[in-house]
C-alpha cells in the first residue's frame, strides 16, 4: 500500500505527462502518435465532467416558470 505522499507524487507525474502529451498533440501529430505507441497508451479525448450548477439553475428556472402560469400564490399590488 502506498502512503499519501507517494500517491500524490505519482498523480503529479501523471498530470505533467498528460499536459506534455496534450501540447505534443497540438503541435506535432506524428511525434505524438510515436510517443503513444512507444508508451503503450491509447488516444482518449479529454473527459469533460458534467456541469451540475447549470442543471440546478435550469431546474429552478423551470419550476418558477411553471408556478407563474398556474396563478397560485399572493398577488402583489404595484406601488403608485
Amino acid at each position: 500500500m502506498q502512503d499519501k505522499h507517494s500517491r500524490k507524487g505519482l498523480q503529479e507525474m501523471v498530470q505533467k505527462r498528460k499536459k506534455y502529451l496534450k501540447y505534443l498533440r497540438r503541435t506535432d501529430w506524428d511525434s505524438y502518435c510515436l510517443v503513444l505507441s512507444k508508451l503503450g497508451l491509447r488516444d482518449v479525448p479529454e473527459y469533460k465532467a458534467p456541469d451540475y450548477k447549470s442543471k440546478a439553475t435550469t431546474k429552478a428556472k423551470s419550476k418558477k416558470s411553471k408556478s407563474k402560469g398556474k396563478g397560485k400564490g399572493k398577488k402583489r399590488k404595484m406601488k403608485a
